[in-house]
């Protein structure tokens, strides 16, 4: 993959891909990537427990309830890393 330059049609997000990595475009906030990255994170690990709940009840595991308390707890740090991403994006107006 190619880093898309914000002057391209379609561009004009906080990053790009380039070689599966992403890459800052100039003028970007970097906190405010980091705060979006934190995000990102937490939702990848939110899906991941779901999947791995969902994988235990199509095996029919009777004890599937115990990602419950883990599901609860990655959506609380999904919700705090999303919040900190807005409050940032709303006090710095980056």
């Amino acid at each position: 993959m190619s880093v898309v330059k914000q002057d391209q049609p379609g561009a004009g997000g906080l990053l790009t891909m380039q070689n599966g990595a992403h890459a800052i475009q100039e003028g970007v906030c970097s906190e405010r990537v980091r705060y979006m990255e934190e995000f990102l994170q937490a939702i990848r690990e939110l899906g991941t427990l779901h999947t791995e709940q969902a994988r235990a009840v199509i095996q029919g595991d009777p004890e599937f309830c115990r990602f419950d308390l883990l599901i609860h707890m990655a959506n609380e740090r999904k919700d705090h890393a999303k919040y900190a991403w807005l409050f940032h994006v709303e006090d710095h107006h980056c």
